[in-house]
């Protein structure tokens, strides 16, 4: 888990939130009005969560559209999205996530559905190099607070869990870990789908390189620098 990310604050986790739709809605995450983004209120109750109202969409999301729930709530509101139990059973397992994020993009849906591991022949496939957890109890929309903490049992210590034949589930210390983090998972995942359909050998960085390309790739510097890219690209579609 990275932890050196800068922290959400709650005057403008709201408009991060809104950049952070479109940026997911520009690269292929939207799935009509399912997935969901959620940011940890770091300021005044850690166990006080930002998230979008239930049937939103990524391209359309605004900031109305953003409601205020405790994850130990004893009665959701009926506004809340489905899958809120598992945002809040990820909350509570992991305090060092401060945001998570839930899609159902299409490569990672194929990727998935597979026992294969991540390999690094790229860049962003060195980050994420090896076995990611999978959550295979069902393939259904986690709604029920049980499957919900082995979700997050499933998640372990790490930043990513897929879903199978469902999505997938990236946490950070801030929003824009989380986010950049899915974006570069994705195109990792594509690489080496697309390089399964290669008939030759196939090469990939060694141990050394990943864990150089990890420390160097994937800094605080990095995540900033990607978010800024991310958000520049979108900047005219944020309407809050």
């Amino acid at each position: 888990m990275d932890n050196s990310a800068p922290k959400d604050s709650a005057s403008h986790a709201g408009d991060l939130m809104l950049k952070a739709a479109r940026v997911l809605s520009a690269h292929g995450h939207d799935d009509f009005n399912q997935g969901q983004i959620s940011v940890r209120d770091q300021q005044s109750d850690r166990n006080r969560i930002l998230i979008g109202r239930a049937s939103t969409s990524f391209h359309s999301m605004r900031s109305s559209d953003i409601i205020s729930v405790r994850v130990d709530a004893p009665a959701v509101p009926i506004s809340c999205p489905a899958e809120f139990c598992m945002h809040a059973a990820l909350y509570k397992s992991r305090s060092d996530v401060n945001s998570i994020v839930h899609t159902h993009s299409l490569a990672l849906v194929a990727f998935g559905a597979t026992d294969l591991p991540l390999e690094s022949y790229s860049h962003e496939g060195a980050i994420f190099s090896g076995k990611i957890p999978r959550f295979i109890e069902t393939s259904q929309t986690v709604t029920s607070t049980e499957q919900a903490e082995r979700v997050a049992a499933a998640l372990g210590d790490s930043d990513v869990v897929l879903l199978r034949n469902h999505g997938v589930v990236v946490v950070g210390s801030s929003i824009k870990a989380a986010v950049v983090r899915l974006i570069i998972l994705e195109r990792a995942v594509r690489i080496n789908l697309a390089m399964r359909l290669l008939d030759t050998s196939m090469g990939k960085s060694s141990d050394e390189d990943d864990e150089a390309k990890r420390r160097f790739n994937f800094d605080e510097f990095a995540i900033e620098s990607y978010w800024r890219s991310l958000v520049r690209d979108v900047s005219s579609n944020v309407v809050s």
